[in-house]
């Protein structure tokens, strides 16, 4: 009986989350306008193209293409109804696909159902500035590892590398640093998880060296901050114990080819952006400044 309740109980859960947050969305004003300021650099980038050279924006190509493409799509103007709708659509997505990753690592329905809810509260924060590539970021992390996870488990190993380096092409070029981070975690995950014999006993000391010093690279001008170098060092500990955790509970299971697999789906995704954002008029070296020189200026 309880088994034959747990589709329309889902159901019922994601009509109440749907009400839920379309209310809060409704409902909430911040004093800064981020907003309509994405908005408005959606509108131009859709009448007018390049994007960079005369349209301004702080992020990667990726959420204008896409935010285009539904509004040729579907019909719809963009407004503040077109982009709350869809901030929904990424909220409630992301929060499914996170119990769907809960529900494949337990194997139980309940803890499903708590990450489900506990993600979708944790993601209030996208009332705050609907259109905003937050939303579509957090959607693309969560879908992302779902369907790497789903494909590990069922022994697709070539499909999940697929899928990691899809998700990170797109996160890569909608906000660099996102990208970048999902690149070296998945880069610790091939390393922790591939049966090699160059990396056999090594690939965890290499992963945990990477994620050890990567927050002090990343801080490296703000490290005389007390703050900055506590939390650089709790993340680098963090990293060194998930790996030899993972080490020893976890037995290689993907093989040098299916590094061929990611990087080909990242290579892939990347190339058909830049040539997408290419033929609505940016030029080369706008696309250059807008997705790696600009935001390496950016104060602190």
């Amino acid at each position: 009986m309880m088994s034959k309740l747990r589709v329309p109980g889902l159901l019922v859960l994601a009509a109440g989350l749907t009400v839920a947050g379309w209310l809060l969305m409704s409902t909430n004003f911040m004093i800064h306008d981020d907003e309509g300021y994405v908005l408005l650099g959606l509108k131009n980038f859709s009448e007018h193209g390049r994007l960079y050279d005369e349209v301004f924006t702080q992020y990667g190509p990726v959420p204008f293409i896409y935010y285009d493409a539904l509004h040729r799509l579907l019909d719809w103007p963009i407004t503040n109804l077109f982009g709350r709708t869809l901030t929904l659509v990424h909220w409630i997505v992301a929060a499914f696909a996170a119990g769907l990753i809960a529900w494949r690592l337990s194997g139980r329905y309940w803890t499903a159902l708590f990450a489900l809810v506990a993600v979708f509260g944790y993601l209030w924060q996208m009332t705050w500035e609907p259109p905003h590539p937050g939303g579509l970021i957090a959607m693309i992390t969560a879908v992302g590892l779902a369907g790497a996870v789903e494909a590990l488990w069922r022994g697709r190993t070539s499909l999940a590398t697929l899928l990691l380096g899809l998700a990170g092409a797109g996160l890569f070029l909608t906000k660099i640093n996102v990208g970048l981070f999902w690149i070296c975690s998945a880069g610790a995950f091939l390393l922790l998880t591939t049966d090699h014999a160059v990396l056999r006993g090594r690939g965890a000391w290499l992963a945990a060296a990477g994620l050890a010093a990567l927050p002090f690279l990343l801080m490296r001008p703000l490290l005389g901050e007390a703050w900055v170098l506590t939390w650089a060092l709790m993340f680098a500990l963090a990293g060194i114990a998930v790996c030899a955790l993972v080490k020893t509970e976890t037995t290689p299971v993907l093989r040098p080819r299916d590094w061929l697999t990611g990087i080909g789906g990242f290579a892939g995704l990347s190339a058909v952006v830049v040539a997408a954002i290419l033929m609505r008029g940016t030029s080369a070296g706008g696309l250059l400044r807008g997705v790696l020189l600009d935001p390496l200026r950016h104060p602190v």
